[in-house]
C-alpha cells in the first residue's frame, strides 16, 4: 500500500466510517465500560513469555511508581524455554535497590509480568529526540545476562 499524503504512515491504515476519517493506530485497549478503556500499547510493545502477554508500558508505569525509581524501561529478552522474559532498566534513587523494585512489581503485577531480571543503569538510554534507545537498552541487558539476553 502507498503512503497518505500527510507523511510516513501508510495509505491502508486509514478508514471511513459514517461521513469520517480514522487512523487505526494498531494500538490495544482493554475495554472498562462502554466509555472508557486502558490503553494497554502496541504490539511491538507486547513481550510473550511462556504465552503469556505481557505489555512493556504497563510494567515500567508500575515500576516508575515506586518512590525510589527515578526513570524505567522494560523490554523482551529471549529466553530458550519461554521465549521472551521481561526485563527492567531501572534508574534508581540513592538507598534503592533492584530489590526492592523488584518486591514492588510483584506486589502490584501479576507474577508473569514481574521482571525476571532488574538492572540499575545510570540512566535509560535515549535518543536525542528522548525516546528511549532500544539497541542500547538491549546491548545493556545483553551484557548483564552474559551474552544471552
Amino acid at each position: 500500500a502507498g503512503l497518505h499524503p500527510a507523511g510516513q504512515i501508510p495509505a491502508d491504515r486509514f478508514v471511513d466510517h459514517a461521513g469520517r476519517r480514522y487512523l487505526l493506530s494498531g494500538d490495544h485497549v482493554r475495554l472498562l465500560d462502554d466509555r472508557r478503556f486502558v490503553l494497554l500499547g502496541r504490539p511491538s510493545d507486547c513481550i510473550n513469555t511462556g504465552g503469556e502477554k505481557v505489555y512493556a508500558p504497563q510494567v515500567a508505569d508500575t515500576l516508575r511508581r515506586h518512590p525510589g525509581v527515578h526513570d524505567a524501561l522494560v523490554l523482551a529478552a529471549p529466553h530458550p524455554r519461554l521465549g521472551q522474559t521481561v526485563t527492567a532498566l531501572v534508574h534508581l534513587a540513592p538507598g534503592t535497590t533492584t530489590g526492592h523494585v523488584l518486591e514492588h512489581a510483584r506486589a502490584h503485577l501479576a507474577g508473569f509480568k514481574a521482571p525476571t531480571a532488574v538492572i540499575s543503569v545510570s540512566a535509560i538510554p535515549r535518543t536525542d529526540a528522548g525516546k528511549p534507545d532500544l539497541v542500547a537498552a538491549h546491548a545493556i541487558a545483553a551484557q548483564h545476562a552474559g551474552g544471552t539476553a
